[in-house]
């Protein structure tokens, strides 16, 4: 989930409580380790838990925050859905 609002991006994750933080194929759900790495731009901050987490940083770098994350997440979507296909 994401919004903009007075030249600052504001974005949100997260999971259901009952996916784990890691998977064993080395996969992570930690929403806020997520939200760090996309956040990773100067004046950005945020904090929160695996299960929720919640951050804004510069409008400037809307664009690439936008792009991590869902990089980020079509990562893990394509994870999950190989481990369900192998069963």
């Amino acid at each position: 989930l994401g919004g903009y609002k007075a030249g600052r991006t504001y974005l949100c994750f997260s999971r259901s409580h009952d996916v784990p933080a890691a998977a064993s194929s080395g996969t992570k759900y930690d929403m806020l380790a997520l939200l760090r790495g996309v956040l990773s731009i100067g004046g950005a901050k945020g904090g929160g838990s695996p299960e929720f987490a919640q951050g804004s940083g510069p409008a400037a770098s809307v664009a690439a925050a936008q792009e991590a994350a869902r990089e980020a997440a079509q990562k893990a979507i394509d994870s999950a859905m190989k481990r369900l296909i192998a069963g």
